[in-house]
Parts: structure tokens; sequence; C-alpha cells
């Protein structure tokens, strides 16, 4: 119940700043899309900040509980004020059973053709929420069930929300690398950890705004495909072509079948859709880099992306407008690109209102989903070159970089290792680099739809169109130039950010192609006008098979393997007696532990799974070799003592699992029976809690 209020509080502000910002028109989906954006995005970030200010005010309550209700005052004031007072509330209150009336009149009225459309796309999305979210991350009595090709990103995520609904990890730090702050774009797994202490249960507190992001995305993907075209389709073709990916990976994993097996291309076929790994040969394919699987593992993605959906719908007017003046210039004046850059008609502020909208979803990106914001920064240093209103694309970036800036020392720890950008050329193409193996992985990886995204820009009716095309491929580039981590693999993000723009595009080549054969072949004939709707449908239908089979093969896997799921007992002792007994600021030594029930009391550990916390360039060798010789007995207990009281470390848990630690370690129990308090024994896991001071 009060994760619904909350939800709703967000939207009522969002919806009240939009209506007084009206920035950019936008359809119904659209509208409601923007609201959930920016007021989700705000309140989530103010009740953060503000639990925060409550840990440090009033130390002896939990912090969401004040947070939570300051936010909510804060929200209903806000609102009050934005939408004019007592007066035009009540009238809007007042006006809503006849507006509801009038939906349904409309909807009553409504022809067959578009109802039929909207029930479509009403139970694709229902399905995709179901394949992508429920399915893979659901409760099961006690059991907290994770799919196969999911649960090694929900160690950490699971962590990390848990950390905020029962852990007081306020400011937060990474639950898997306690102690020095956190580098990962968390704000997404605070709002479910949120939503999760409001009292949704914890698998609903996952789905539940993962579903709403989803919603989000197809409706801003809408937006953006009805600036390029009317045609109904679009927007749902684009949304299929974004969780059905385009790729070559099932061709080239069936012709190594067929050269191996010696079968035929139908059987060979056959064994790969009914396999238990993602198709292909080349680098990580089998992890699904580049599939739904992403969008089921990485529940912040679609957020992210429906930010930077949103504030490319912001400013695409500016940019076709500075665009249509530029011609003028260069018709009028035989200016260069330059010289028109600088001209003074295109430099200044002439709508505040869509840098004032723009800015309330820019300032908190970056830790919302920081990939997305630099893809964001990119298609935007793109649109400046040539957009209207120069002014504010210049201060929208420079207020963001400084955002940006400003998060990295606000949530950053005290090893400052920053982001060290680096030149590196082909991603994750085959080593050693060439221009063979780099066409090669990039052609089979991605497939036939980034060989139509080569001529779609120039297949374009207007400059503004093409344009925006060129532009989408930016952070494809970037992804295969530049390193900003140790792992270059993370820059996926960016390449998906392209792809997702491209659906658009290419949804709307299918439907002019599918157009453009059936006006070729019409005739007055009853007879011809159906063998022109036939050949139409033949030839836009097998483009589009070609676009999505690769997709279809993954989404048929992802269903066979996460058949199969990696349970947590949440009623777990561990778990229990680390909420029951222990605070929330009171780290743990445990073994690298990922997806398990410790991190469901929400508990940190100094070292857990180390593989992110690597990635993001914490210092992992270092706390390894520094936990080794800790719990191997190998440091005096006085220095040991002293270095647990300064980094809060307050309890060991012996584990056999410390035999898989990264170098197998032996406990000795005798050496702690000796030393520490043993204030725990537990069996279910099988493990002794011992206490270091």
């Amino acid at each position: 119940m009060l994760a619904g209020v909350f939800l709703g509080l967000s939207y009522l502000l969002g919806w009240a700043l939009w209506r007084r910002l009206s920035p950019v028109p936008l359809g119904f989906l659209g509208r409601q899309a923007a609201a959930l954006v920016i007021g989700v995005t705000l309140v989530t970030t103010a009740t953060y900040w503000l639990a925060v200010a409550s840990k440090a005010a009033l130390p002896g309550a939990y912090p969401l509980l004040g947070a939570n209700a300051v936010a909510a005052a804060g929200v209903l004031v806000t609102s009050w004020f934005l939408l004019g007072g007592a007066r035009p509330v009540w009238g809007e209150i007042r006006s809503l059973p006849q507006r509801t009336k009038d939906g349904l009149r409309r909807v009553g009225a409504m022809p067959t053709s578009l109802l039929g459309y909207r029930l479509v796309a009403a139970v694709l999305l229902l399905s995709l929420a179901w394949l992508l979210f429920f399915w893979v991350f659901r409760m099961d009595g006690a059991k907290l069930l994770a799919g196969i090709t999911v649960f090694g990103d929900y160690g950490p995520n699971m962590a990390l929300s848990r950390s905020f609904a029962v852990g007081n990890n306020f400011p937060a730090e990474y639950p898997h690398f306690a102690g020095d702050g956190i580098r990962y774009h968390f704000f997404f797994y605070f709002l479910i950890g949120n939503l999760d202490y409001l009292g949704l249960p914890v698998d609903w507190a996952y789905n539940v705004p993962s579903a709403l992001a989803m919603f989000v995305v197809f409706a801003l993907l809408g937006e953006l495909a009805r600036t390029i075209t009317r045609h109904r389709w679009v927007p749902l073709l684009a949304f299929l072509l974004v969780v059905f990916r385009s790729s070559f990976s099932w061709l080239e994993a069936t012709l190594s079948k067929m050269g191996e097996g010696g079968v035929g291309f139908f059987t060979a076929l056959g064994q790969v859709w009914g396999g238990n790994e993602f198709p292909g040969n080349q680098p990580n394919e089998t992890w699904g880099l580049f599939n739904l699987n992403v969008f089921a593992n990485q529940r912040h993605f679609m957020w992210g992306f429906a930010m930077l959906l949103l504030v490319v719908l912001l400013f695409l007017p500016a940019m076709r407008r500075g665009l249509t003046v530029g011609a003028g210039f260069r018709q009028r004046r035989g200016l260069n690109p330059i010289g028109v850059f600088f001209q003074p008609q295109l430099w200044p502020v002439r709508r505040l209102k869509v840098l004032l909208a723009a800015l309330l979803v820019v300032l908190p990106m970056p830790y919302w989903h920081g990939a997305a914001f630099l893809a964001l920064m990119l298609v935007l240093m793109a649109f400046g070159l040539v957009s209207a209103e120069k002014q504010a694309l210049l201060a929208l970036g420079v207020l963001g970089g400084i955002a940006a800036w400003t998060s990295t020392k606000l949530f950053w720890g005290v090893t400052d290792t920053a982001i060290s950008p680096s030149i590196y050329l082909g991603y994750i193409a085959p080593k050693p680099l060439t221009l063979a193996t780099l066409v090669t992985y990039i052609v089979v990886v991605f497939g036939p739809g980034l060989l139509l995204m080569l001529i779609v820009p120039w297949l374009q009716p207007a400059g503004w169109r093409r344009y925006l095309a060129l532009a989408s491929w930016l952070p494809f580039i970037f992804a295969f130039t530049i390193s900003l981590t140790p792992d270059v693999t993370v820059n996926e993000k960016y390449i998906m950010v392209s792809q997702l723009l491209w659906s658009v595009f290419l949804a709307d080549l299918l439907v002019r192609l599918g157009g453009g054969v059936r006006r070729r072949l019409a005739g007055a004939a009853p007879q011809r006008e159906l063998l022109a709707k036939v050949a139409a449908g033949v030839v836009a239908g097998g483009m589009g098979c070609l676009l999505v089979i690769g997709g279809i093969i993954d989404a048929n896997v992802y269903v066979t393997k996460n058949g199969a799921s990696v349970p947590i007992e949440t009623s777990a002792e561990l778990a229990s007696w680390a909420m029951a007994n222990t605070s929330g600021d009171e780290i743990f030594l445990t073994p690298t532990w990922s997806y398990h029930s410790f991190f469901y009391s929400g508990r940190r550990s100094w070292y857990g799974h180390p593989y992110y916390a690597w990635s993001a360039g914490y210092p992992t060798l270092q706390r390894e070799e520094q936990l080794a010789r800790m719990v191997q007995g190998q440091v005096p207990v006085d220095e040991m003592v002293k270095f647990c009281r300064q980094h809060n470390i307050r309890y060991f848990v012996a584990s056999k699992d410390w035999s898989f630690f990264p170098v197998p370690v032996d406990i000795d129990k005798a050496w702690w029976d000796a030393n520490f308090e043993s204030v725990a024994k537990l069996s279910n896991p099988d493990v002794e809690v011992y206490q270091l001071w």
C-alpha cells in the first residue's frame, strides 16, 4: 500500500511539473511516461538524500521512515503550488468522473483497427514484462528464485537494494566492498530498496519498477517514432526490434554445427534453437551481452534509456529548427558549416522551459545510469553542432558535467582511482585485432540491422532525420574506440543505446518497404490489390524476420535456461540472525559470496564477490591479500583488532566456502576459538560467527 502511495506521489509531482512546464507537445502515453520519468527520478533522489540527513540527525530511527514522510509532504506541497492551489486542484478532482466517462466514450467510438492495435500492444507489453522480469525473479514460498542467466548480476544488485531496505546503508557503500564508497549508478536499486521497505514483496519491488521502465521506453520510443512517421505500427515494431536483437550469431553457430557434425542446415539450426547456451562463436557471446537478457539482469538500463529518450525528445525541435535556419544561411549567405555554427541567431535560449525540464532529468542522471548519461552527452554534442538554442545545450552539458563530477566526489570512497579514459580499439573483438577480425565481429554480432543502418541515413527524406540517424552512431563508435574502466566489456551499454535508437529507423524502413512494394504492384483490379498486399507483407515480413530471428532464438534459449533457477532462503538462519543481532553499519568478513542468503539481511561484506569491484577500479587485489592473511591468523591479534575497529569490521563468518576463495584458505578453528568470541553457530547455512571486537 505505502509503496503504491510512493509511486503515485512520484507520478503526481512529475505530472504537475510537466503540466506547468509543457516543454514539448507529446501524446497521451508520452505525457504519462514523461511524468513518471521526472517524478520517480526526482522523488527517489530526494528520498535518498533525506535518508542520509535523517541518519545524521536521528541516529536512533531508521532513515527511510523520516525520509519518506518528509518526501511525501514535500511532494504534496510542491504539487499543490505547481497546480495553482486549492481551486484548480479541486476542479481537477471534481472533473475526474466526467473525464473518465469521456475517455470511456472515446474508447467505445474508437475505430476497430486502432483498438486492435492498442490491445495487441498491451498484451505484448504484459507478456514481455512477465518474460523479462517475473519469469527470472520471483518468490516461491520463502525462496527467492533467480534465473540461471541473471543470478550473477542479481547477487550485487539484490545486496544493494536490501542494504537500503533493512541494512541502514546511508551514505551508500557497495555491499560487496564495504568501506570504500560506491562507484555504481545505484539509484534505481535504491528505488527498489525503498519500495521493499515500504512493504512491497522483494520480487515485486524489483519487477514493478522494471515493468514501469519498460512501459516508459515503449511510450517514448513511440513519441520518437511519431516525429519520423505517422504510421501506427512503427512504435510497436521498434520495440520488438529492441527486445529481439539483430545478429548473425545464430547463423555462425548453425554453420559451425554443420561443419562439426556433418549435418544439414535445418538440422543444425534446430540444434541451435534447442541449445542451452546463447549462440555464437565471438567473444562472450554466450553471456547474452546484447540480447534481451541484458534487460532482465540490468534492471536499471531501461530507466536510464528512458531518461535519455526524454531529453532527446526535448531538444529534437531545436535541432530541427537549427538545421532549417542553417540551410537558409548557407543558401542566402554562402556560409560554410563553421560560419553557420557561429551565427548569433542560433545561440539564444528561446524556450527556457525545455532547458528546465531537461535539467530535472540530467542533473541526477549520472548515478541513475552513468553510461546512458554519457551516451546522451554524445548525442547532444552532435545536436549542438547544428541546433538552435545552443546556449541551452551548452548549459545542459556544463551543468551535467558538474553534476557528474560532484557525484563522484560525494560517492567515491577513500581509494580515489578515478575513471581514466584510454584509447582501446575494437571493443572485445578477437585479438590480435585486424580489420578482418573487427569487421567479422561487428557483422556477426550486430547482423543485418547494423548493415541496414549504414544506408538508412541516406534513405531519409528530411535532413534532420538523416542527422539524427547519423548521431545515433556516436555511442556505438565510442564503445569501439574508448575505454573508461579496467573492463572494456561494460561498453556494451553504449552499443545498446545506439541499437535502441536504430530500432525506430529500422521499423520505419520496414513499413516504408512494404508500402513501396504495395504501391508499385497495386492496380484497379481487386486481384491486383490483393497481390500487392500479399507481396508487401512477404517482402517486409521477410526483412523483419531476418532482423529478429537471432533475437527470437536468443529468447528461446533465455526461456529454456531460466526454467532452472538459483534459490536463496530468505528465512536462512544467518540472514535472520544478522538482522536480529547486528546493526546495518557493522561490516562482516565473509567468503566471496554473491547471490547468497547473507546479503538478504542487508548487511555488507568487506570483500564479497570481486568482479564488479575490480571492473570499477576498486583495489581488489590489495584487499584480497589483506583478507587472506587475517582469516588465516597471519596477523597479530591486537593489530587485527585495531584494523577491524578502524574499518568497522565487527564479525567474521567461518564457513567451508572459504575453500572457494580466489586463493583457497585454511581456517584454523582453534586459533579463532582462542582469540575471538563465537557468537553464533548456525546450520542454515553451516557457519560460525565470531565477534572481532
